[in-house]
């Protein structure tokens, strides 16, 4: 579920009832953190597979959206009679022309398919937008505007999971980590795995500051999940921190190493990761990871990690790009 917000999201019997037509549902979400709206897009996708289990989703973006194309999408697939979920980003800059012409079609829309849209703003002034208002369809995620909401959310996430955090613990945490709550999500899930009650505070703090120095866990953890935006961001985080491309390359070769060992070896017993140099509860879920992959998978990232290297050593190609590029390709599914 996504984290609490002010506005409770309806279950699904509660969304039927609201609907005139059942089988169409559409949404228009407001917000500006892509965290919660990755987590809320994950969440309606949920309950449409659990209806739908073959469901295809397909993306499409306001910006490059015209009629025509939107039509086509809407009215082909019926044809072969398959159930489709269109997620509209940047519904919000939808233009003019394809806002009126859409307001028209969902006033009397009964077709197969499910739209759920996703804009920055919403203005109310829109007849695009007061249709959604008159139906009560607008949620919206109020961004945390200070440290103490997220150390708030923070303590009730963590609660969610089964772990205790006090509240001076979630402050250090968002301290160390920032307000990025992909980040701190994650840590989370770190800590609940490894503990039933967690360390001291001045442990734990100890601990955090050292894997973070020595190790681009967050990284590695996001390549592992294929969560490409959430790469992109750890990698922004470790260069504004003063880690050069080679260290990165350094450090994930290092772990994709130990990752082919294990993959080898088929031993994934926790033993055999009790010599490496990473904090205790950081070891539940390297072994994960290396169930997760194959020896060729492992390879890859390691050739693929060489590659940008001697792009940014040899060929000095712009380090950024070169980084971007390696996150992209290691995030693709095979």
């Amino acid at each position: 579920m996504p984290p609490k917000t002010k506005t409770k999201l309806p279950d699904q019997n509660e969304l039927q009832k609201r609907f005139k037509k059942p089988d169409f549902w559409f949404l228009y979400l407001t917000g500006e953190e892509e965290f919660r709206m990755r987590r809320a897009v994950a969440h309606w996708e949920g309950l449409l597979r659990a209806k739908h289990p073959n469901l295809k989703v397909k993306k499409l973006f306001g910006t490059e959206l015209d009629w025509g194309e939107l039509a086509n999408h809407l009215s082909g697939l019926s044809l072969f009679g398959e159930i489709q979920l269109f997620w509209i980003f940047e519904a919000d800059k939808l233009r003019q022309q394809v806002r009126e012409s859409l307001t028209r079609v969902l006033e009397n829309y009964s077709g197969p398919h499910y739209l759920l849209f996703w804009g920055e703003e919403a203005d109310a002034r829109l007849n695009f937008t007061k249709l959604f208002l008159k139906e009560n369809l607008l949620f919206q995620f109020t961004p945390f505007s200070n440290p103490q909401q997220v150390t708030g959310w923070l303590v009730g996430y963590a609660s969610e999971r089964g772990l205790a955090v006090p509240p001076d613990v979630a402050q250090m945490l968002v301290e160390k980590l920032g307000t990025d709550l992909s980040l701190l999500s994650s840590e989370i899930e770190k800590l609940s795995l490894a503990y039933d009650k967690l360390p001291p505070k001045e442990q734990l703090e100890k601990e955090i500051t050292s894997q973070r120095r020595f190790f681009p866990w967050d990284l590695a953890d996001a390549l592992a999940k294929k969560d490409a935006a959430r790469a992109l961001l750890v990698l922004k985080s470790l260069r504004e921190e003063g880690n050069s491309p080679g260290t990165i390359f350094y450090q994930l070769t290092e772990h994709y190493s130990k990752l082919l060992a294990l993959v080898l070896s088929g031993d994934f017993s926790m033993r055999t990761v009790q010599e490496w140099k990473f904090y205790g509860f950081l070891h539940p879920s390297v072994m994960a990871q290396a169930k997760n992959l194959s020896k060729e998978a492992v390879l890859s990232a390691i050739s693929e990690l060489a590659s940008a290297e001697r792009q940014t050593r040899f060929e000095k190609i712009e380090p950024e790009l070169v980084l971007e590029t390696m996150v992209a390709r290691l995030c693709q599914n095979p």
